[in-house]
């Protein structure tokens, strides 16, 4: 019995890991904010993505 809770333990740790490993959010005025499970975030300016957009259109 220990076993299966351990190993549910494990599995919910894994599943949280991997879900929020790499979470966006598309903010208004920011861009899209990027924040990883430890903490450091990063952001996309809005100038960024569309240059990025306008490479890869042509």
């Amino acid at each position: 019995m220990t076993g299966f809770i351990l190993s549910l333990f494990v599995l919910a740790a894994a599943f949280l890991y991997i879900t929020w490993n790499a979470y966006q959010a598309i903010h208004e005025k920011e861009g899209i904010v990027v924040s990883t499970w430890w903490g450091k975030q990063h952001t996309l300016d809005w100038a960024l993505v569309e240059a990025w957009r306008l490479l890869h259109m042509s």
